[in-house]
């Protein structure tokens, strides 16, 4: 399956914006969040990123949407999301290795829910380890070498 990444646009805000509300329903611990100051936090941030937000087109077809953001010293991809159709079919493995081909000698680092233990499997098999605890999710690093 031919994987391209392309820019998102202003069309993909509001389907980035339900696949984050969907991950956080499934994931996170609800009732001691705020949850409408969180979805506000989640849009937000989305608004002021869309020009850094990837579509991952699988053939022809949108698969899902990542963020990778650039720090000093590291990267962060910051969201990876796909619809669940194209899950299982390496197409995670490809967006991962262009991730890391683009970090380069920079660290590369993502935040994982707890609970998603499926990913957090899929991370570690790509060479990630858990690197900090935090309440209800890990920081994930991917080991050099």
């Amino acid at each position: 399956m031919m994987v391209r990444l392309l820019p998102a646009d202003a069309e993909d805000a509001d389907k980035i914006f339900i696949l984050n509300q969907k991950h956080v329903a499934c994931y996170e611990d609800l009732p001691p969040i705020q949850y409408d100051r969180v979805m506000a936090w989640i849009r937000q941030k989305i608004i002021q990123n869309l020009n850094r937000y990837c579509c991952i087109w699988a053939d022809d077809a949108k698969a899902g949407y990542y963020l990778m953001l650039e720090e000093d010293d590291r990267w962060e991809l910051n969201d990876l999301y796909l619809h669940e159709a194209y899950q299982g079919r390496r197409i995670g493995t490809q967006v991962i290795q262009k991730c890391l081909a683009l970090a380069g000698e920079k660290e590369l680092r993502l935040y994982v829910f707890e609970r998603n233990v499926g990913a957090i499997r899929f991370y570690e098999r790509l060479g990630f380890e858990k690197a900090v605890r935090l309440p209800g999710r890990f920081i994930m690093v991917h080991k050099k070498g």
